[in-house]
């Protein structure tokens, strides 16, 4: 059974799974916190009619589970930086759920190498842990024509919303270095995602363009033909 969120699109590639002993369930539960554990624990008796329950986001419930479970760990970013979450109360809530579920899994899925190392540190044997990169979700079948102002011109591309821990401060810092030396000369750099509509200041640079939120096919030809992903 795979339970996912009801706003999940149906191209998902989760939906290409077919087979007798495979069905799709819809539930409208919270990524993490207090209603998502009441929600997964109202849901055990389900749950536990199977073999393994394998939990793709970083957080096993914390209740409930009676058979083995794997659990997907993505990033310790609040774990390990504390002050990236708003409230002290929701840091130690974090705490608690992410070496709860690594305590009790049978087996953990780090999608980096720095993740597992991050794993390894808290004291899970690294027998544990198995490294599994990220798949991408777009297909190069979608490459179309760029923008007419990036036509004919090279640029960098950075994707992603703009957060705190994303670093992108220092991507411009760098950047303005480069435009130093380089001049006009220099490619352009790209920024595609939300929250930087706010920031103005040194998102403002000459070069820097900020394209907002993209669809898929669109964001599949700016990536095609970047001169290089910037990724901190």
């Amino acid at each position: 059974m795979v339970l996912h969120q009801q706003d999940l699109d149906r191209t998902h590639p989760f939906f290409q799974l077919r087979g007798a002993n495979v069905e799709f369930m819809r539930a409208g539960i919270p990524v993490i916190g207090p209603q998502r554990e009441r929600m997964m624990y109202d849901m055990r008796y389900l749950i536990n009619k199977h073999d393994i329950f394998h939990c793709l986001s970083s957080y096993l419930p914390a209740f409930g589970l009676r058979i083995p479970a794997v659990v997907t760990i993505h990033d310790l970013k609040y774990l390990m930086f504390p002050y990236l979450l708003d409230s002290r109360l929701k840091a130690l809530y974090y705490r608690w759920i992410v070496r709860r579920g690594i305590r009790s899994a049978s087996f953990i899925v780090a999608v980096s190498e720095a993740t597992k190392r991050d794993v390894v540190r808290l004291g899970v044997e690294e027998e544990r842990i198995c490294v599994v990169h990220e798949a991408p979700t777009i297909s190069r079948a979608n490459v179309g024509e760029l923008p007419s102002f990036l036509k004919h011109k090279r640029y960098f591309l950075c994707v992603g919303e703009y957060r705190p821990h994303k670093n992108m401060e220092r991507i411009i810092e760098a950047y303005i270095i480069v435009r130093r030396r380089l001049g006009d000369k220099s490619p352009l750099l790209v920024f595609v995602g939300s929250g930087y509509e706010a920031c103005g200041g040194m998102f403002a640079a000459d070069g820097v363009e900020i394209l907002g939120l993209m669809d898929e096919d669109r964001l599949a030809t700016l990536y095609s033909h970047a001169l290089a992903l910037v990724y901190p």
